[in-house]
């Protein structure tokens, strides 16, 4: 994107958010045009790709919230419109796939031949969620073949997998972090299915051992655990499971359009996007009053240089924005937006 073209982007954001709070102030049902969606996303998007190439460089590792979440954003992204250079996301997509199947340092191996996946099956589950709106090549498409076999691995007798890296510092107990980890999995992997010509027996029994695990437990603070318990019910035809957490979901609502990473504080982006999305995800119209009232606090919320502050998703660091989280929250947020894009397109 030319500089010229960026500020014709950036002044269309500050009017769109300008706009909004005053509609906000007064009183008014707040509403998005498509261009002023589509302008925060062209907003957001050199700063996921400048940070998502810096952690490429100097980190040279795939994280579970920066280097897929890069590539996510931006298939999102071109499936809403946008104009986007595939061979760049392409490029960024076959790093990835190349990490995950790397093999761990000698060093620090548990055992011969360890590859990276096997520490990192949440980010291989992140490469098949952002397959679903994106032509894949064929060598990215025997890569989600293998992920697919990985995660087939490495799930638990129980039906669960196990947090790895840096999830299980979140700020909710552990039990609801293998929760999430294990919905997104068991989604992703039912995603994945329609598209990829694999035995569909054994992914139909890794998702049904999840949805049981996954039933076992009522207990989550957080808002993305009350989200995607809602989709998963959803995608599994589980109707009125669904819609009780779905109703759920929309009692936490705050009075700003937003909710709070964990139910009852004060409302966070990255929390507010996820919840979006899986509610687009459920095929909820974006133009229902709640999801625009979530567009709305999103929006409003975007600093000038494309970026949305977010407090820490860890104990240590819930009471500051991080690094970490910034870039984390802008891609949930330029997913989210991007859906809510490609949804109203759909409606018309």
């Amino acid at each position: 994107m030319n500089a010229q073209l960026y500020r014709v982007f950036v002044t269309m954001g500050i009017i769109a958010v300008t706009a909004l709070a005053s509609a906000s102030a007064n009183g008014e049902e707040p509403t998005a045009s498509n261009a002023e969606i589509k302008a925060a996303i062209e907003k957001s998007l050199p700063y996921i790709e400048e940070k998502g190439r810096w952690w490429m460089e100097k980190k040279d590792c795939m994280s579970c919230h920066r280097t897929a979440f890069m590539a996510w954003s931006h298939a999102e992204a071109s499936y809403a419109g946008l104009s986007i250079d595939r061979e760049k996301v392409n490029s960024w997509i076959d790093w990835c796939n190349d990490d995950l199947f790397k093999l761990v340092a000698e060093k620090d191996r548990k055992y011969d031949g360890e590859l990276s996946i096997s520490r990192n099956l949440s980010g291989g589950a992140q490469m098949l969620a952002l397959s679903k709106h994106w032509q894949s090549t064929d060598s990215q498409k025997a890569k989600q073949k293998k992920i697919v076999d990985m995660l087939l691995k490495g799930q638990q007798k129980d039906g669960s997998w196990t947090p790895s890296g840096q999830l299980p510092l979140q700020k909710r107990e552990l039990g609801e972090t293998t929760q999430v980890i294990t919905i997104w999995n068991a989604l992703a992997l039912h995603n994945v299915s329609k598209q990829l010509h694999i035995d569909s027996v054994f992914v139909e029994k890794s998702i049904s051992s999840a949805a049981k695990f996954a039933s076992t437990y009522d207990g989550g603070k957080s808002s993305e655990w009350m989200a995607i318990r809602a989709l998963l019910a959803h995608e599994l035809q589980e109707v009125e499971n669904s819609k009780s957490y779905r109703i759920l979901v929309f009692d936490a609502q705050n009075e700003d359009g937003g909710w709070g990473w964990i139910t009852g504080e004060q409302s966070d982006v990255l929390a507010t996007a996820q919840v979006l999305y899986a509610m687009l995800e459920m095929k909820l119209p974006s133009n229902d009053p709640r999801l625009r009232s979530a567009i709305h606090f999103i929006l409003t919320k975007q600093q000038e240089n494309g970026l949305w502050k977010v407090n820490g998703t860890k104990t240590k660091a819930k009471s500051r924005a991080t690094e970490t989280a910034n870039y984390w929250g802008t891609c949930w947020a330029a997913v989210a937006l991007s859906k809510s894009l490609s949804s109203s397109k759909k409606q018309k």
